[in-house]
């Protein structure tokens, strides 16, 4: 065995619940294919580990040879491929964490999230054809035989920052003051006992979102309209249920943030960070005459006060 899964590597892989990913890419050129299937071959920590007993470990001959596999030829669509490889080349993590499956013009990985998070995945799509994906990022020349096989984990990769973080314990929004209606605990909509799975499977053009701006041609403030939108919904349900009860509350919730982008040296940054999330609380108290615009920079600020120590304060606490 190799070392310990620890924090939320635990989390997304463990004997009662494994969290994967599906990415994909459809190409105009078939040699491109055999460069992003290459490349990805040498990034990809999964193709080669399993998970034993809360452990990294290297997955058997067998399962490393049947790792890369053909995608079916009709499969001509991305997210046909991402529903083809979750529903038939999903590996126990006692097997192995990665699978990639390609035809003529679609690649398509199915891989734990420990192995690769969404910003790893962002990585590695805008370096998939490279002349060698490994020069993207630098390498530790020091590393041991073990080290350079498995993702390392976020108490390593930014120890100063962490430590630092512990040292300053920076003032954290609470968990109870997130924005929220009242529900009755014995509602049968709410998962009892057994986690369930549940498909939801949708498509917005990003051109017709309310936040598309069309001179840029991307959106814009995406995140800020998020933010205002679920916790406004959520006080605007606790007013309905409570009525004359209701208490007035702050737009208040806790996002995910990827801890690359916010370490200290970011050279130190590689392939091997392979699954960096924290998350940081965000609260503010908008005043009754505000715009949505006033709103999406109150939730702008207090973000931009939220990160570096808050960020990594999360990661051990």
């Amino acid at each position: 065995m190799l070392r310990q899964l620890f924090g939320i590597e635990s989390a997304f892989a463990n004997p009662y619940y494994s969290s994967f990913v599906q990415f994909s890419i459809r190409v105009n050129k078939q040699e491109s294919i055999k460069k992003i299937v290459s490349n990805f071959q040498k990034i990809l920590f999964g193709l080669r580990l399993k998970v034993d007993n809360n452990h990294y470990s290297i997955a058997s001959e067998e399962s490393i040879n049947d790792s890369i596999i053909k995608l079916p030829m009709w499969i001509q669509e991305c997210r046909e491929a991402c529903h083809w490889i979750e529903r038939f080349h999903t590996s126990p993590i006692t097997d192995r964490l990665t699978t990639i499956a390609f035809n003529d013009n679609v690649i398509v990985i199915n891989t734990n999230h420990i192995t690769a998070d969404g910003g790893f995945v962002i990585n590695a799509i805008n370096h998939a054809l490279d002349n060698d994906i490994l020069d993207a990022f630098p390498s530790d020349k020091s590393l041991s035989r073990e080290e350079k096989i498995v993702p390392i984990q976020d108490s390593v990769a930014f120890k100063a920052e962490i430590e630092r973080a512990e040292r300053n314990k920076p003032n954290i929004h609470s968990n109870k003051n997130f924005t929220s209606f009242p529900f009755n605990g014995n509602d049968s909509h709410l998962v009892k006992k057994e986690p369930i799975q549940i498909h939801f499977d949708d498509e917005i053009p990003f051109e017709e979102l309310t936040c598309y701006d069309t001179k840029l041609k991307k959106p814009k403030y995406m995140n800020e309209f998020l933010w205002t939108a679920v916790t406004m919904n959520l006080n605007a349900m606790a007013k309905n249920f409570e009525g004359h009860s209701y208490k007035r509350q702050l737009l208040s919730l806790p996002i995910i943030v990827d801890t690359r982008k916010f370490a200290d040296d970011q050279s130190k940054i590689n392939w091997r960070n392979t699954n960096c999330i924290s998350t940081v609380n965000l609260s503010v108290n908008p005043k009754d005459d505000m715009t949505l615009t006033d709103i999406f920079k109150l939730f702008k600020k207090d973000l931009n006060d939220n990160i570096k120590d808050k960020v990594f304060y999360w990661i051990n606490n």
